[in-house]
């Protein structure tokens, strides 16, 4: 009676009832915020693409062993293909890959919700940053982790092809779960940070987040050289990011052996076939992944501090300070250089049809990137004063930023909000995608056409495979820039090839751009798939705009 009259006194049963309505509430505004995370992200149509290149990937890795290589390989014998072997072999593939994959699936959310006005609408409503940053950090978790599933399930599959044994569902999940959560956590903590710093919202915080994602991989690599010949879970293996160190230990201590390999290995047929039956973790291993999702869970903490809150006047503060960045910088003092495209967009403009309005698309690729203007002449020079034996390295990095450079020009229309303008202009939309596929393949031969001289009588596959290679990724470029409306989705797939073929420099099926000179007719043949497979996307991506 008094709390009504309004004296501020309740009793206990009140209290108690108030507190656990409150309890209800934030539960309920928690489940809200994470259901809608996973249904706006699993709605886009990059999300199923993904999912495919990801089974498509694993299922090329799980090789068949009639082929003389093998998955796992243990002092040069053959591990049986069982729920448990499948389950570590593939995890520490699928582990690194949504580490990569995982972030650029996840990220661009603030962006979104600033295009679209929401962000705003969201600074408005009573719900705390750090409320809105936590549920957004579960829904990315859960999205990603039923992406794992999709793909655990598929290996699943996979077995009942090439495996040996019943399958065991439970290896399947505590496995994937023990190796796979700690990485999926660091790529959405990471995307949260990056998208709530400003000037990381772009471009410059996908290609930043590549260098840290090296960075722990490197890592890896350089803790499990200092394991060498040791079996055991010192905490050292609580930076192991990916769970690849924490996997193969395991294996160790379960077989007694420190020679194992874990990926396409040629075994020796003659040797008896070693068989895991099941996959135990111990307490170990299992408090290690526990400390290691922790120690990931850092960034996010971070972003709580740091989210901008769609605040206009830290927003507006932020994209003035963008210029100075160090190639925001460059970028604003070579401005003046775009003077020297003027010739090409005159030409343009008075020689209308279908080779000037590719001319004036890679104008209009160099003019948002003015460092390219310079970058070009330079890669060109080097590129014919360097020694025969350097230019492979120096045509993998020209064709890295051609890669980073064209992942903007099939996305650059949605970004602007233009798209509709260029549906209606004349050739409609079959006619932009036509034009800027051809733009980016016009980059391509310009940045490697003295590379390609050089190369032309010495190694004619290779320069097959560099003409093929650069058509190719230009039509996937286009196709899934076309069909997501962001360069999220070819930055992410581009770079995470990029790395994997610079560390496997002898496997043919992954040198699709020539560079590391061991490109054979199976590549040629990977490449016309991919060439099929994009132009065939983009076809009926046209056909359902036209129809709508």
């Amino acid at each position: 009676m008094l709390a009504r009259l309004g004296f501020g006194v309740a009793t206990s049963d009140a209290l108690g009832q108030g507190e656990g309505q409150r309890w209800m509430h934030s539960l309920a505004l928690n489940w809200r915020l994470v259901h809608t995370e996973i249904k706006m992200r699993a709605r886009r149509l990059s999300s199923l693409i993904a999912f495919l290149l990801t089974v498509v990937l694993m299922w090329q890795m799980i090789v068949d062993p009639k082929s003389g290589n093998s998955l796992l390989v243990v002092e040069h014998a053959r591990v049986a293909y069982t729920s448990a072997a499948l389950a570590m072999g593939s995890v520490t593939l699928l582990s690194l890959l949504m580490a990569f994959v995982g972030f650029y699936l996840v990220r661009g959310r603030s962006t979104q919700d600033l295009q679209l006005g929401l962000g705003y609408v969201i600074a408005a409503t009573p719900v705390t940053a750090r409320a809105l940053l936590w549920g957004r950090l579960c829904g990315g978790v859960l999205y990603l982790g039923l992406l794992v599933l999709g793909a655990m399930f598929s290996v699943m599959l996979l077995q009942l092809v090439r495996g040996e044994g019943a399958i065991h569902v439970s290896d399947y999940l505590s496995t994937y779960a023990l190796i796979a959560l700690p990485s999926i956590v660091g790529a959405v903590s990471f995307a949260i940070l990056f998208d709530s710093i400003p000037f990381l919202m772009g471009r410059k915080g996908d290609v930043l987040y590549f260098f840290i994602w090296v960075f722990q991989a490197s890592l890896g690599a350089m803790i499990a050289e200092s394991m060498h010949g040791r079996i055991g879970f010192p905490l050292l293996l609580v930076f192991d990011s990916s769970g690849l160190i924490v996997n193969m230990m395991n294996l160790s201590v379960h077989l007694h052996s420190t020679v194992t390999s874990n990926g396409v290995t040629h075994y020796d047929p003659n040797l008896p076939v070693v068989v895991v039956t099941t996959m135990s973790w111990g307490a170990k291993a299992i408090s290690l992944r526990l400390m290691t999702a922790g120690l990931n869970l850092l960034p996010w903490l971070l972003a709580s501090f740091l989210f901008h809150r769609y605040s206009p006047d830290r927003l507006k503060n932020a994209t003035a300070a963008l210029g100075l960045s160090f190639v925001g910088r460059i970028n604003r003092r070579l401005r003046f250089l775009t003077v020297t495209l003027q010739p090409m967009l005159r030409w343009a403009a008075r020689h209308p049809g279908a080779l000037s309005r590719v001319v004036a698309e890679v104008a209009l690729s160099l003019i948002a990137t003015p460092i390219a203007i310079i970058g070009i002449p330079l890669a060109l020079l080097f590129s014919a004063i360097l020694p025969t034996q350097a230019l492979p390295s120096f045509a993998a990095a020209t064709l890295a930023l051609w890669g980073i450079m064209i992942c903007e020009i099939s996305a650059r229309d949605a970004r602007s909000g233009i798209a509709g303008m260029n549906a209606i202009a004349q050739g409609g939309m079959r006619d932009r995608i036509v034009r800027q596929g051809a733009a980016s393949i016009f980059l391509g031969f310009m940045m490697t056409s003295v590379i390609l001289v050089r190369w032309c009588f010495a190694m004619p596959l290779v320069v097959c495979t560099l003409i093929l290679g650069v058509i190719c990724l230009a039509m996937l470029a286009s196709a899934l820039g076309s069909l997501t409306n962001t360069s999220r989705a070819f930055l992410a797939i581009f770079l995470f090839w990029l790395y994997i073929a610079t560390q496997a420099t002898d496997l043919p099926v992954l040198d699709l751009l020539g560079f590391n000179l061991s490109a054979n007719l199976r590549t040629l043949t990977l490449q016309i798939a991919i060439l099929v497979c994009s132009g065939l996307a983009l076809s009926w991506h046209v056909h359902r705009k036209e129809r709508t």
